[in-house]
């Protein structure tokens, strides 16, 4: 009998998480921003740093 009631608590708080679940993937779906690729943007170029050796940081 113990088996049976922890069942159904079990169930019942999964089938709540999944319903609580789904709530908040649509509001957090709904609140992003539509993310857009530049297509100028050449992503096979190597990365150049460009470091100015004008404003050394260092102290001597």
């Amino acid at each position: 009998i113990l088996m049976i009631c922890v069942t159904k608590v079990a169930k019942s708080s999964l089938e709540k998480a999944l319903m609580e679940n789904d709530a908040a993937v649509d509001v957090v779906a709904s609140s992003q921003l539509p993310i857009s690729v530049d297509p100028s943007m050449d992503l096979h170029q190597p990365l150049i740093i460009k470091i100015d050796s004008s404003t050394d940081g260092h102290e001597k």
